[in-house]
């Protein structure tokens, strides 16, 4: 393949996801989509719509067994990846290949914001209680307040442990 056709080659697979995906299977023969969605940190239906795309450009190849699909690269683009990745073509090198699974993504990103909501929303409703007039001594509303604020604080602690 010369160089013209590697350029096109390329030019086909920009996508990150889509280079992270070449690399792992240049790394192996073959691979599950749950192998390749967890060795490129990304959901498994996103990494079977760039499955699919590489598999119409001829450049990714399957096998069914007992209704799983193995992807694979094909021999005549084997080679060739190969040799991308050993000449440290950009594209390739930069491409972070994850090795975490889903769920620690998960954790970095939205749990954090699951362990202060409900604190924030526990002493706002005290704060509020505090705050609202009514015909209540000053004893309840403060008695009010310490609970919703003790309650905050468990949750925060409880849920920090927790995750």
């Amino acid at each position: 393949m010369n160089s013209e056709e590697l350029e096109k080659l390329l030019e086909k697979v920009r996508d990150s996801t889509k280079l992270a995906i070449l690399r792992k299977l240049c790394e192996v023969d073959e691979a599950s989509l749950d192998d390749l969605a967890e060795a490129t940190g990304k959901h498994r239906t996103t990494v079977f719509r760039h499955l699919a795309h590489l598999c119409s450009l001829g450049l990714v190849e399957y096998r069914t067994c007992d209704h799983r699909k193995f992807y694979r690269i094909p021999d005549k683009y084997r080679e060739v990846l190969k040799e991308l990745l050993r000449r440290e073509v950009p594209e390739f090198r930069d491409i972070e290949v994850s090795k975490y699974p889903l769920l620690y993504r998960f954790k970095l990103k939205i749990l954090p914001i699951l362990v202060v909501l409900p604190p924030i929303i526990l002493a706002a409703i005290g704060v509020a209680g505090f705050l609202v007039p009514r015909p209540v001594s000053f004893l309840a509303r403060v008695l009010w307040l310490t609970i919703f604020l003790l309650l905050a604080y468990l949750t925060f602690k409880i849920t920090k442990k927790l995750l």
